[in-house]
């Protein structure tokens, strides 16, 4: 959102922003509720618009209401599970963000909840309705916070999932680590072909939408950690617990070294990286392959981001030798 009342995206290494009236990449549900929002925006705060919210992000579980087989809804304007998150430019002060969070929630079919975050004066932080989603995901549920990541392409998303699966193999004898685990999107199909699954998070509500997930799809064999990755690694390490193979789908910065050398030391069988940039993934690779330790058997790119550089990967390495 820029400074003059623009709503739309940033452009290109800026941070002006290109106002836009409707979007061609969303889902035509969320496009619906992109264009019904940003009129009420319009109309609610006139001249003051840039003043007063800083960003608009619209997050919708589109493979709650999506057909297995395409990923498209059979109805293209069927309505979608949306959350709503504002945020208040720092240092404004809305005279009654509840209200405007309570009209919000009615302005389109399919929202569930609206937050506006950083509201100056006594409000802080103010939500009505639900402060989660639910999606789905080749038949799997997931609770998807506000503050929790998840993918943004649902059809790409499970061919990920599915890339992932059949890098690694998991066995039914199996301990496997879930590193960077999120809402628990891996460690759901990993818990279905192996004895446990050791998830490990830094981000508290993705940790309990973690937890969370369990229940839904009725899964005990999850341990879900909240900690640093390189923590918990050394913690496993101490206590001689076993890890059979890894798997790791970290931030674009890559993974802690201090994390990788932890793998390193428990020595699983195979390791699945999942990357969403590769010049991080490449820097990890050469670090897990120092010494002849570990080699690599193939990298498999998944466009999740379609007109975009962006791209996402799945690489496999496995372990050379017994060594430990």
């Amino acid at each position: 959102m820029g400074t003059a009342g623009e709503i739309g995206f940033k452009l290109t290494e800026s941070h002006d922003v290109q106002d836009l009236e409707e979007c061609g990449l969303l889902h035509p549900a969320l496009d619906q509720v992109y264009q019904l929002v940003r009129r009420k925006l319009i109309d609610y705060f006139g001249d003051t618009l840039g003043q007063m919210l800083q960003s608009v992000t619209i997050r919708g579980a589109i493979g709650a209401v999506s057909n297995a087989a395409t990923g498209i809804a059979p109805n293209a304007v069927k309505a979608v599970p949306t959350l709503l998150i504002l945020n208040a430019r720092p240092g404004s002060m809305m005279e009654n963000p509840h209200q405007l969070a309570q009209e919000l929630m009615t302005i389109a079919p399919g929202i569930v909840g609206v937050i506006i975050e950083r509201v100056g004066g006594r409000y802080g932080r103010v939500f009505v309705g639900q402060e989660f989603l639910t999606d789905v995901v080749l038949g799997r549920r997931f609770r998807i916070s506000a503050d929790s990541f998840f993918q943004v392409n649902p059809i790409q998303t499970s061919v990920l999932v599915e890339r992932a699966m059949a890098a690694l193999e998991p066995q039914r004898h199996e301990i496997v680590l879930d590193g960077y685990s999120g809402v628990g999107l891996f460690s759901t199909f990993l818990a279905s072909q192996c004895a446990r699954v050791i998830a490990v998070e830094s981000q508290p509500s993705a940790v309990m939408d973690a937890r969370a997930g369990c229940a839904l799809n009725n899964q005990n064999n999850i341990t879900a950690l909240e900690g640093t990755l390189e923590r918990i690694l050394n913690q496993l390490h101490y206590r001689r617990e076993r890890i059979d193979i890894a798997l790791v789908d970290p931030p674009r910065a890559g993974c802690h070294p201090k994390a990788l050398q932890a793998l390193q030391t428990m020595a699983p069988r195979a390791i699945c990286y999942v990357s969403c940039d590769p010049s991080t993934l490449a820097r990890d690779i050469a670090t897990l392959c120092s010494g002849g330790r570990y080699r690599l058997v193939s990298a498999q790119p998944v466009d999740m981001f379609p007109q975009t550089y962006h791209i996402e990967s799945v690489a496999l390495l496995v372990r050379v030798g017994k060594w430990q």
